[in-house]
């Protein structure tokens, strides 16, 4: 079984999402490993900075970042991951 950190998880799921500017895909990742880091935290809590909280809160209002748009990398690797891995 392979395992990976959480970085690389991150970034294997989430940088290829097309959210019309490479820095709103740098921002998700980062978003998404202080979730991941603390998913039992509120968002608040997961980024203690307030330029990052902003930033976060900036990048969930963006029409560009919808579910689907989150979600359609992981769907597709998800997809192509062979059976028993």
């Amino acid at each position: 079984m392979l395992v990976v950190g959480n970085e690389k998880w991150v970034e294997d799921q989430f940088s290829t999402c097309e959210l019309k500017h490479k820095k709103r895909t740098q921002r998700l990742q980062l978003v998404a490993a202080n979730m991941l880091a603390s998913p039992e935290a509120s968002l608040p809590s997961q980024n203690p900075q307030w330029k990052d909280l902003k930033a976060a809160y900036r990048l969930f209002d963006r029409p560009e970042v919808t579910h689907k748009a989150v979600c359609e990398p992981h769907w597709k690797k998800t997809r192509q991951t062979k059976p028993g891995r």
